[in-house]
């Protein structure tokens, strides 16, 4: 696992490499192996956060023709995860049309890896900085935003 705290992150990147960190283990998840200090850089993050604009443009260019980078619906999501291929989701309550609304983060990327659905409630599991945690989808929508990067040669979508 991994963590945006990692003493191989640069020190003043930390507290905003959450977006470079979660697309570094779904990067890895294909195979490749940019550094989160690369990908920090190479994404256009700032210290304010990887906005969703700048992360799918800069990935696009990153990876060239040979992958999908863009928005997910929760459908897609859903199928994603069927096919056992990670999600980006980030937690935004400061561009959400509702910021007074509580969410599981106030602003944070995360890799999405599961999901279960008990009496109509959708639930995700997801990782965090070596942390594995389940939120409510109902709860957290007006904050979450999804993105998903797949190869391709493998796209069914």
């Amino acid at each position: 696992m991994v963590s945006q705290y990692d003493t191989s992150v640069k020190a003043a990147w930390r507290d905003s490499a959450c977006g470079p960190t979660a697309t570094h283990i779904v990067l890895s998840h294909y195979g490749l192996t940019y550094s989160i200090n690369e990908l920090y850089r190479t994404l256009g993050t700032t210290r304010l956060g990887l906005f969703t604009p700048c992360l799918i443009r800069n990935a696009k260019r990153l990876l060239g023709d040979d992958f999908i980078v863009a928005r997910a619906s929760v459908k897609t999501v859903m199928q994603l995860i069927d096919c056992q291929l990670p999600v980006l989701a980030k937690f935004d309550r400061f561009t959400s049309l509702t910021p007074w609304k509580r969410a599981h983060y106030r602003y944070h990327w995360v890799v999405v890896t599961n999901y279960t659905i008990n009496n109509d409630r959708l639930t995700f599991t997801a990782l965090s900085n070596n942390h594995i945690f389940t939120f409510d989808y109902g709860q957290n929508a007006h904050a979450l935003t999804f993105v998903y990067i797949v190869p391709k040669n493998g796209a069914t979508l």
